[in-house]
């Protein structure tokens, strides 16, 4: 009896070792890809800056909990049609972030704000369709990057939204769950955002920029950011608020 007990803290000793190696090697690559995205981020802008964190400065509070919630959400694991854990994931396909969307203040168009104009590399599309977690749906749409200005001026205006000829995949799961689109004529092209609010007929909640808003306060309470964190737990530490309630970054501002 005493030996089966040794063998089984061995066990459990080695089990918890070997679930901390992966989370630790889950965090030295979500470091990486975030300091490569933020580099790309820059190039795409034309800042003329390549230290990831002077880059990750120049974004307001709102931006900045925007590139963090969406990147980690693409560590989502991809299933195949009978719910088992593939080898690919949403950001193995992430080549480039091309806008941050944050707060725009007075605008009342949830496809306006709060979502990742990004490029994606070959084969995100076939990965998405073999999934069973990531299914194809309908009413998506791309918000095109801007080079100058545009998400990072906050009073642009020209925003060009592709809702036509665009495939949109969308988690197959409880809010939050995030939506993957991108162009037809060109699968590099597309965009990231994460649906917090349930979807009603109406669009009375899921057109308002809060639907998408991580930072979104609601009953006194920051609810979008612990629910975020309780669906996309893959790292050592959950994701952190970087808003105030004075920066607009809040469901009443809307």
């Amino acid at each position: 009896m005493k030996a089966t007990r040794t063998l089984a803290s061995v066990v459990l000793l080695w089990s918890m070792a070997t679930a901390g190696a992966y989370v630790q090697a889950l965090d030295a690559e979500l470091a990486h890809k975030r300091d490569e995205m933020l580099v790309r981020y820059s190039e795409f802008k034309q800042f003329g800056i390549k230290d990831p964190q002077q880059i990750y400065m120049r974004l307001s509070v709102d931006r900045q909990a925007e590139f963090d919630a969406g990147l980690r959400a693409l560590f989502l694991s991809l299933e195949d049609k009978n719910g088992n854990p593939t080898n690919q994931r949403p950001v193995d396909f992430l080549d480039a972030v091309h806008g941050i969307w944050g707060v725009r203040p007075g605008n009342q168009e949830g496809k306006h704000q709060f979502r990742l104009s990004v490029q994606w590399k070959p084969g995100l599309s076939k990965a998405l369709h073999d999934s069973g977690n990531m299914p194809e749906s309908s009413n998506g749409h791309v918000l095109m990057a801007v080079q100058s200005g545009g998400d990072d001026d906050p009073k642009f205006t020209a925003f060009n939204v592709r809702g036509n000829a665009v495939i949109t995949h969308r988690q197959a799961s409880r809010e939050p769950r995030i939506q993957i689109s991108y162009l037809e004529e060109n699968q590099a092209v597309g965009e990231l955002d994460i649906d917090f609010d349930k979807l009603d007929v109406f669009c009375t909640c899921h057109c308002k920029p809060s639907n998408s808003d991580v930072g979104s306060v609601k009953n006194a309470s920051h609810r979008h950011l612990d629910d975020f964190n309780a669906a996309y737990h893959f790292f050592s530490n959950p994701l952190k608020p970087s808003w105030t309630d004075t920066t607009h970054h809040c469901e009443r501002s809307y």
